[in-house]
């Protein structure tokens, strides 16, 4: 593994150039993409990046502290600053609640403008999950799989569970985009789409994901969180697709199966670009 990049005398630590370099990818795209009819502006929408990065970072960072207290609390401040590390649902809800603000001091509907914003957060996770291949952080427990790897130097392999989260989120940003193209008349399904399939991959994933904290021995703090997300989002996809007329049926069902389609094909092909090659750095490494 590359935890880190040494440049003369700095070394500078591969996660944090794969979350600079998501920032850079996914506000390129949601700029150049923007649809002409979009009801923010390129200023707006920049605004927008620059507020969801910076108040997400803070809040990845208060979570990661609160779920590991005792093991914080030990340190000095200066210690903490230094090894802080981050949670993701804590960027994701802090973030949004800090766009939610914004959105409403320009006076933009929230659901509306995140639609088109949504699947891209799940193009940060693609990147910035490489960045988590390469430093060795947020792995799996044990398993004997060919494409188990030994992040921890210890001798054993484990499952590469960052590569299975960049493989789902991977999919769910290509099938997101076609979802958000067509459902965008009816605000606010394709952000539920995005948050609904994450959360349910997400469930499985944390089962293989070693770090805690743990409700037993398997059962973590998170999981009955993603359960209240999971149903929250179905539920809220359920009552907007009903708003559609029943003649539309069928062609809500087409689109709903083309969109899996597209989310299961995304993961396929990213899951077998990935494994392989971290099989090949595993046997010859």
């Amino acid at each position: 593994m590359f935890p880190e990049i040494e440049i003369g005398q700095l070394a500078i630590r591969t996660w944090d150039i794969c979350l600079v370099l998501s920032y850079i990818v996914v506000v390129s795209l949601l700029l150049v993409n923007r649809p002409k009819d979009y009801l923010l502006t390129r200023l707006q929408l920049f605004t927008f990046t620059i507020i969801f990065f910076f108040v997400g970072l803070i809040g990845a960072g208060l979570l990661n502290i609160l779920i590991n207290i005792g093991e914080y609390s030990k340190m000095t401040p200066e210690e903490l600053c230094s090894n802080v590390g981050s949670a993701y649902f804590g960027a994701l809800i802090l973030g949004l609640l800090g766009v939610w603000i914004f959105f409403r001091e320009i006076g933009k509907p929230f659901l509306q403008a995140i639609d088109y914003i949504a699947p891209y957060l799940m193009l940060e996770r693609v990147i910035g999950r490489i960045g988590c291949l390469l430093a060795g952080c947020c792995s799996g427990v044990k398993t004997n799989l060919p494409w188990g790897f030994d992040f921890s130097g210890c001798g054993f392999i484990v499952h590469p569970t960052q590569a299975y989260e960049m493989s789902y989120a991977f999919g769910i940003f290509i099938s997101g985009i076609y979802f958000y193209q067509k459902f965008r008349d009816c605000k606010g399904i394709s952000f539920f789409y995005v948050i609904f399939m994450y959360s349910f991959f997400r469930f499985f994933n944390e089962f293989l994901r070693e770090e805690g904290p743990f409700i037993t021995d398997t059962f973590k703090l998170v999981h009955p969180f993603l359960i209240l997300l999971a149903v929250f989002s179905l539920f809220s996809i359920v009552t907007r697709l009903r708003s559609y007329p029943a003649r539309k049926n069928l062609e809500i069902g087409r689109s709903i199966f083309v969109a899996l389609a597209i989310l299961l094909s995304g993961v396929a092909i990213c899951l077998l670009i990935s494994l392989p090659i971290i099989s090949i750095i595993a046997k010859n490494n």
